[in-house]
């Protein structure tokens, strides 16, 4: 489990850390970014050792104290990928801009897309799945009378 969430975090480490850049500082705030983690571990490992001293060889306290931290653990990193605005458009998010858009409201800023997407229960449940990134037009209208209703519907929008 450990290696899973070692490969998971590897994967979307940078791609945060890029997100929080303004200008050419990535290696700054990587740099931080794992000072942090590595702060956060060890105080983390302390606790632990401290907790566990008191618990003893109490199986179910432990597994009770464990759960405990594990949902505490998981909760604040969801709380924290809420406060990371993504500069790039991934499907969820180009779905919850095209509905605004649709709907003729005001689009989204970064942060309000942020704070309207989905990481878990399941995350694909509440965007359109019409909207494919990087489709031809041959793909998004496959018929001329789409073709013509979108035509349209772009050309009233303001």
């Amino acid at each position: 489990m450990k290696g899973v969430a070692g490969m998971t975090g590897t994967a979307t480490r940078h791609a945060i850390y890029k997100s929080l850049a303004l200008r050419d500082n990535q290696g700054d705030i990587a740099t931080k970014g794992e000072s942090q983690g590595v702060t956060c571990k060890m105080i983390g490992l302390g606790l632990g050792i401290g907790v566990s001293t008191m618990i003893g060889q109490k199986y179910a306290v432990l597994l009770a104290a464990y759960s405990s931290f594990a949902v505490v653990h998981l909760l604040g990193n969801w709380q924290s990928m809420k406060c990371v605005q993504f500069s790039t458009i991934n499907r969820q998010r180009g779905s919850i801009v095209m509905d605004s858009f649709m709907a003729n409201e005001p689009i989204p800023t970064p942060y309000d897309v942020s704070h309207m997407e989905r990481v878990v229960f399941p995350p694909w449940k509440k965007f359109n799945h019409h909207v494919v990134l990087g489709s031809s037009i041959s793909q998004a209208t496959p018929t001329t009378k789409i073709l013509n209703e979108a035509t349209d519907a772009f050309a009233k929008s303001p």
